[in-house]
C-alpha cells in the first residue's frame, strides 16, 4: 500500500510549474491531484544537433500519482491535436518512452516542472517535428512490449536475445556479482563490462518492475519460437511460475 504524497509538496511543485507556464492550473477533484490547461512552449534540440525551433500549444491533463514523486506523473493530450496512431497508450495517456527511461530522466529532477520540461515537451517537440519532416528527430521505438525490448537492447548495446535476458535477469533477481562473467558475451568480468550500467539503473526502478521488464523480454523471445536456456532464466520466475508446459514443449532448455 502506497502512502499519499504530502499536499504541500504537490502544491509547491504545481506553483513552480504554473508560475512559468501560466496557462496551466492546479486542480483537485474528488481527491485526485492534476494539472490542467494549455501548455505553450518554444523548444529546439540544439544539444542533439537539431537547432530547428517549434512552438507548441497543447491542451493537457497531468495526473499526479498518490505516491508522487516516487512514481512519476502521467499525462493526456485532451485537445485532439495528437493523432491517435502516434504514441498513445490504450488508456489514452501519452507514451513518453520506455518506463525505465522516463523514470531515470524524472529522477534527475523529480518535480512537475522537471517532468514537463524533460519528458513531456521533448515528446511534443518530436511530434511537431514529425508533422513537418515526416520522421521523428531521435529515432522511434515500437509500441508496447517490443518498444521496451528495443530500449534495453539499444541501452545495453546488445543484439543477442540471451545476452539481453542475462543482463535483465541480474536486475530481476537482484543478483549482481561483479566478479562473475558478464552475460553479454564479452568474456569480461561484469564489473569491467555492463556492471556500472546495471548499478546505475538499479535505484531507478523496483526489483519487481525489473522483473516485469524481464518477463516482457522473455515473452517476446518465446513468441519468436526461440528457446530460453536455464542459464539466463530468472530464479524468481523459476521459483514462482509453473514452467512445466514450456519445458515439455522445449521452450525452456
Amino acid at each position: 500500500m502506497t502512502s499519499d504524497a504530502p499536499l504541500d509538496l504537490i502544491r509547491s511543485h504545481c506553483e513552480e510549474l504554473t508560475a512559468k507556464y501560466t496557462s496551466l492550473m492546479f486542480d483537485i477533484s474528488a481527491g485526485e491531484y492534476a494539472v490542467k490547461g494549455a501548455l505553450r512552449f518554444s523548444a529546439s534540440a540544439k544539444e542533439e544537433g537539431i537547432p530547428e525551433v517549434f512552438h507548441g500549444d497543447y491542451q493537457i491533463a497531468i495526473s499526479i500519482p498518490r505516491d508522487y514523486p516516487k512514481s512519476y506523473p502521467w499525462v493526456k493530450e485532451v485537445g485532439g491535436k495528437i493523432d491517435t496512431g502516434f504514441h498513445i497508450n490504450p488508456d489514452g495517456t501519452l507514451c513518453l518512452g520506455a518506463p525505465i527511461a522516463i523514470r531515470k530522466t524524472f529522477d534527475e529532477n523529480p518535480t512537475l516542472i522537471g517532468f514537463v520540461e524533460s519528458c513531456l515537451i521533448p515528446f511534443l517537440y518530436s511530434y511537431e517535428y514529425k508533422l513537418k519532416n515526416g520522421k521523428l528527430p531521435f529515432g522511434e521505438l515500437s509500441h508496447g512490449d517490443l518498444g521496451i525490448v528495443e530500449h534495453y537492447r539499444s541501452s545495453f548495446k546488445v543484439a543477442d536475445d540471451y545476452a539481453l535476458l542475462g543482463l535483465l535477469r541480474i536486475l530481476a533477481d537482484d543478483s549482481y556479482r561483479g566478479h562473475l562473467e558478464c552475460p553479454c558475451g564479452s568474456k569480461q568480468r561484469l564489473r569491467n563490462c555492463h556492471g556500472e550500467q546495471l548499478l546505475d539503473l538499479k535505484p531507478h526502478q523496483s526489483q519487481n518492475a525489473f522483473l516485469m521488464d524481464y518477463v516482457t523480454v522473455m515473452g517476446t523471445v518465446l513468441k519468436k519460437g526461440t528457446p530460453i536456456p536455464r542459464a539466463v532464466l530468472s530464479k524468481v520466475v523459476e521459483k514462482n511460475v509453473d514452467l512445466s508446459k514450456l519445458e515439455k514443449n522445449g521452450a525452456i532448455i
